[in-house]
Formats: structure tokens, C-alpha cells, sequence
């Protein structure tokens, strides 16, 4: 199994378009050499990537590839507090700025000239940070361990573990790695309304920030799914985290919000008993750190989960099935074998 390194060293920011062109064009070299299928799906506003037969999929595994800009450690941490104080400030200045102006100068002419690029400079800036915190400007964050590297790598350690399943069965399952989640889920959004015919058909299992804590965070929107019940009872069976099954909010909004209508789960941890651990770690340059075995935690799980065993337990039948072909050369039998022994490892 590949420890897909390149993750973690040169494709570690993926915020801009050569970066995530570099990205697309990895994941397509490493499916192909898994024998999956991949594509890309391009509209104006996000290039997603399907891995796997979409078509046929009844399970589809995600996770957003876009990297964050880089934001104040206060500010995310404190993300709230932030927003009121900066709005606060800015506000008051185009407000008091032209106040001054005319008391110093008891001109009208000054308090409007005042008014108007007070106004201009205030809305300008509030525009910019606000499309700064959502992904739209800023500088790239080099540090995105978490947020969502964690969630790419689990994808792609699943589609390393059943790359061998027979096609009948291997085409139940997909991976998409979804683009602008950053920017308000439009890669998701995006996806969704070119699927709507068959979307609801199928379960969507997310991973977002999945790399810290042992707390791991089950969000869905309306009512208790199946999807959310059987990781539930599996995290519990498996003792490897201590799973909160929690209705998502503003705050724990992810690729799921688009499938909100279908089978669905966002897997997000945490500290234990620390909610807002996540935001100590992610959008800034604290996120430089990842618990590996959180990861193979989650593979493990998604191993256990009822309908993934009954993909990968399928019994092949013995060579018996040989006998009933003819064979004109040996080579032909020995290719026969070979397949065959792949097929049961």
C-alpha cells in the first residue's frame, strides 16, 4: 500500500488553479494505476473529481481538495468575537470619520466628500475580508494536515484497499473529491444539481477534518439516518473513537449540506469533550500536524460497515469453473490461474 507522500510535501496547497490542476492530474495517474475509472467534472464553478463508475455506485465516499486562504490563529479560534469587533470598528469609522471631519472643518462640502469615501473604504473592506474568509482572496494557508488533506488521504486509502474487488462489485462503491468547499460548498452544489435524477439513490459518506482527536463528530441534517446508526454502532464495536451522532448547524456546515435530502454523513473529530478543538488547527498555520492512526481508524470502520463486508467477503468459486473451458495453448491456463489467485488475495 502507498503512503501517497506527495499529500504532505508538494501538493500540500491546493487553493489555486495551477495547484489543483497538479492535484486533478495526480489523482487521475494514481486511479489509473488502481484500474478505476476517473474523470473530471468541469463547470464554471468547480472541477470535481469521480473516481469510479457514478453511474452504478449505490455508496459514494467524498471529500473536499481545496485548501483554505491562510487567516489570523485569533480569528479562527475566536471566529465570532472576530467578525463582531471587526464590523464593529469599521462601521464606527464611516460613521465618526465624517462627524469629525465636520466639526474640525465646519464645512459641508468636507462632510459629504468625508461621508462618501468613508463609505466606499468601510464596504470595501468589509467585501474583502468576507471574500478573504471565504476563499475567494488571501494568501494560500502552506498548512492544511487537517483541513482536508486528512479527508483526501482517507479517500485515497480506500480506494487502495479495494482496488482488487471484482468489477461487478468494486462499481457499488465511488470516490469524488469535491473542489470549493472553501468557497461556500460550490463544488458540491455544483455536483448535485447535475445528479439530481439519481443523487437520492445513493449514501454519501464525507470526510472533513477527520486527522485530530478521538472524538469522531457524525453530522446529518433532518432525521437520523441508516447511514449514521450503523457508524454509530461500528465506532462503539471497534472502541477506536467515541462517536456524537449531532444535527449540523451553520457551524458544522460540509459537503453533506448538498445531500441533505439522501442517505448521508459527515464524519468530523474533535478532542474529547472539546468541540472547539477544530478550531485551533485549521485555516491557519496551526494546522501542520495529523494522527495517522486516525485515519486507519476510519478505513477500519468503513471496513465493518455491513454493506462494505459483503463486498469484499464475496466467496469466489474454487477452479472447478476451469474444467468446463478449453485451452489451446498452456500459457492460456496459466493466464486463467493467475487471475484467479489475484482475485482471491
Amino acid at each position: 500500500m502507498s503512503d501517497f507522500n506527495e499529500l504532505w510535501t508538494s501538493l500540500n496547497v491546493r487553493m489555486y488553479r495551477k495547484q489543483k490542476k497538479e492535484f486533478r492530474n495526480y489523482i487521475s495517474k494514481i486511479s489509473q494505476q488502481m484500474n478505476y475509472d476517473c474523470k473530471i467534472e468541469d463547470n464554471l464553478i468547480a472541477k470535481n473529481i469521480i473516481v469510479g463508475d457514478l453511474s452504478k455506485a449505490k455508496y459514494v465516499f467524498t471529500a473536499h481538495y481545496d485548501t483554505p486562504p491562510r487567516l489570523p490563529k485569533f480569528f479562527v479560534k475566536n471566529m465570532m468575537l472576530y467578525s463582531v469587533i471587526f464590523a464593529s470598528i469599521i462601521m464606527g469609522a464611516m460613521f465618526i470619520s465624517p462627524i469629525l471631519a465636520h466639526e474640525l472643518t465646519n464645512s459641508m462640502e468636507v462632510l459629504e466628500a468625508v461621508s462618501s469615501l468613508s463609505m466606499i473604504a468601510g464596504f470595501s473592506i468589509m467585501g474583502y475580508s468576507l471574500l478573504h474568509m471565504l476563499g475567494f482572496a488571501g494568501n494560500a494557508n502552506k498548512c492544511n494536515f487537517n483541513d482536508n488533506t486528512s479527508g483526501c488521504y482517507a479517500l485515497l486509502k480506500l480506494m487502495d484497499k479495494y482496488q482488487n474487488l471484482q468489477k461487478s462489485e468494486r462499481d457499488q462503491i465511488a470516490f469524488i473529491f469535491f473542489d470549493n468547499e472553501e468557497k461556500s460548498l460550490l463544488g458540491s452544489i455544483s455536483h448535485k444539481i447535475r445528479n439530481l435524477k439519481t443523487y437520492k439513490d445513493k449514501t454519501y459518506i464525507n470526510f472533513d477534518c477527520i486527522g485530530l482527536g478521538k472524538q469522531m463528530n457524525l453530522y446529518y441534517f433532518g432525521k437520523k439516518n441508516e447511514i449514521v446508526s450503523e457508524f454509530e454502532e461500528q465506532l462503539n464495536q471497534n472502541k477506536l473513537f467515541i462517536p456524537k451522532v449531532k444535527k449540523s448547524n451553520m457551524f458544522s456546515m460540509s459537503d453533506h449540506f448538498s445531500f441533505r435530502n439522501a442517505n448521508h454523513v459527515c464524519l468530523l473529530s474533535v478532542d474529547e469533550n472539546n468541540e472547539k478543538s477544530i478550531f485551533s488547527q485549521i485555516h491557519s498555520a496551526n494546522d501542520n500536524n495529523i494522527d495517522f492512526t486516525n485515519i486507519e481508524g476510519v478505513v477500519n470502520t468503513v471496513s465493518n460497515l455491513s454493506f462494505m463486508k459483503e463486498l469484499s467477503q464475496k466467496k469466489y468459486k474454487d477452479l472447478k469453473h476451469i474444467k468446463n473451458k478449453s485451452f489451446n495453448k498452456k500459457n492460456d491456463l496459466e493466464e486463467t490461474l493467475n487471475q484467479d489467485i489475484e482475485l482471491k488475495n
